[in-house]
């Protein structure tokens, strides 16, 4: 195999053989490949969609908390996809009594052996309640069990089917002096509670973001703790993995020494080495106070941190929540990114090691009556067999109503585009940011281009290259539209890459034809 290196900060030095062998993969590409897309759904009323799992080739199932009308009681929403984004069936499951609703973690929702599907969540009531919730192949409800806790709220949900029978349902119980502990239910398989156990103490603040099965008698639940004495925004979380039996006794309670605010995702390597997805928590000095940033770690065996990849800036409540391995030994992170006015859903490909592959940044999904939602996160993905990507999550507006979400799904491919007929990625060793907010037009052209750019660059450049990778010229950017004249571009093809400092934010082809 050959390895091609692409220096980002050289003008003429991109070479030649990565624009030919692009042009001939892609033709393979783009023959194999679907198409990708990005849908809103559920956009009349109020929606969030949490969670996807990929049921087999053609078909993948999400859930969500949703209503059945823009006022209606709220429930939880199960749906099936085809990979084409179109909605086969979805059911929706309200109960009566309650409010069903459930916590933006990951884990929530689950694909059991006999074929059905399962998630954990809590009622919205005060004392809050922990419910499991499991429904057939076909979507419809099998059972709904609730297990009440006395005088206590409660929060952060993740579910998982034993291998012997049963499940294990993790919360995070919220009592009434400030103290969070952490609770472990264990049921068997009609969903009948056998045991609860509660861990932490009164002084620290525990908080369950997932659950894993190593063993039938070895069980890890990550998570997050913070300090409940301090009650300032200088207060400040570790990350948390607590070690259990079969039985629920404690195995081992470990906290990171680095201030990583959690661990919401991770992944074992097979040198017993882990890959964590979390956030930090740190002073921003330009803010004058505590922000967090989105950040993947690396830990050996004995929790040593190997080496972390910051993502994004330091913003409010910016985290990377789930870790996907791909099957040729790569990494896919999601999450989020907020910045002043506006929130982004974050897609970062990465190796082992740490290098960076490609990032895209999505925002402003537009519904059927043209409205937009600046505020979009990515909560949970899912690999199809080729390797495409498959996620969900939400974007949020403000309306004379208040407040409204609309869940969103989002399919692209293995190198992060969704347009697979119009898409240029090179594998590099520096970040590439593929954003929603940069386009260049019209395509094909003559005489002028138009370069928009809706995001606030601070130092960018269009690049514009022919067929052989030879550069022509850059011109600078700015914020808004940006004009350019390319009369004297020679008839064809023409490449063309929009950077800001070291961060690549768009590649793209275009045709140059003469009026």
């Amino acid at each position: 195999m050959v390895e091609t290196v692409f220096l980002l900060n050289s003008e003429n030095m991109i070479k030649r053989t990565i624009i030919i062998l692009w042009l001939l993969g892609g033709v393979v590409s783009t023959l194999t490949a679907q198409l990708g897309f990005r849908s809103v759904y559920f956009e009349e009323y109020s929606a969030q969609l949490l969670e996807v799992i990929v049921d087999s080739d053609s078909t993948v199932v999400l859930y969500g908390v949703s209503r059945d009308t823009f006022a209606g009681p709220v429930g939880i929403k199960f749906v099936r996809l085809d990979t084409f984004g179109n909605i086969l069936s979805e059911k929706l499951h309200i109960d009566s009594s309650v409010i069903l609703t459930t916590m933006v973690w990951r884990q929530g929702l689950i694909r059991t052996q006999d074929g059905g599907f399962a998630i954990a969540g809590a009622t919205w009531t005060v004392p809050g309640v922990p419910y499991l919730l499991k429904v057939h192949a076909d979507l419809s409800l099998d059972f709904i069990e609730m297990y009440p806790f006395s005088n206590n709220d409660v929060g952060n949900s993740a579910l998982l089917e034993l291998t012997s029978g049963g499940y294990m349902l993790v919360q995070e119980q919220i009592t009434g002096d400030d103290n969070r502990d952490l609770v472990v239910i264990k049921t068997d398989e009609e969903g009948n509670q056998l045991w609860r156990k509660t861990y932490g103490d009164d002084v620290l603040q525990e908080a369950a973001l997932g659950v894993k099965e190593f063993t039938p008698n070895k069980f890890i639940i990550n998570g997050s703790i913070v300090n409940s004495k301090y009650t300032t925004q200088a207060t400040y979380g570790k990350s948390l993995i607590l070690e259990i039996d079969s039985l629920g006794n404690e195995i081992e309670f470990w906290t990171s020494s680095k201030d990583y605010a959690m661990i919401y995702d991770y992944t074992l390597l097979p040198d017993s080495s882990w890959i964590c997805a979390s956030g930090t928590w740190e002073y921003a000095p330009q803010y004058g106070s505590h922000m967090s940033q989105p950040v993947i770690f690396r830990m050996d065996k004995d929790r040593n941190v190997m080496w972390e990849k910051k993502l994004g800036r330091l913003y409010i409540n910016n985290q990377v929540q789930s870790i996907v391995a791909t099957p040729d030994g790569l990494f896919l992170a999601t999450g989020y990114m907020a910045l002043p006015g506006t929130v982004k859903a974050v897609h970062y490909k990465f190796k082992a090691n740490g290098d960076s592959l490609w990032m895209r940044l999505d925002s402003a999904y537009v519904d059927n009556g043209g409205l937009t939602y600046p505020k979009t996160k990515v909560i949970g993905s899912a690999l199809l067999s080729s390797g495409s990507i498959v996620s969900v999550g939400y974007a949020e507006r403000a309306t004379p109503f208040g407040l409204q979400e609309v869940g969103f799904v989002m399919k692209m491919s293995p190198d992060g585009c969704v347009d697979t007929l119009n898409c240029w990625v090179v594998p590099n060793t520096e970040p590439f940011v593929q954003v929603d907010e940069v386009s260049v037009y019209p395509n094909p052209f003559s005489d002028y281009l138009t370069v928009s750019i809706s995001d606030y660059p601070q130092n960018a450049y269009i690049y514009f290259y022919d067929v052989m990778g030879r550069f022509l010229r850059k011109e600078r950017v700015r914020l808004g539209r940006n004009e350019l004249t390319v009369s004297d571009f020679k008839r064809g093809m023409i490449f063309y890459e929009v950077r800001d400092g070291g961060v690549v934010l768009g590649r793209g082809k275009l045709v140059k034809e003469i009026k």
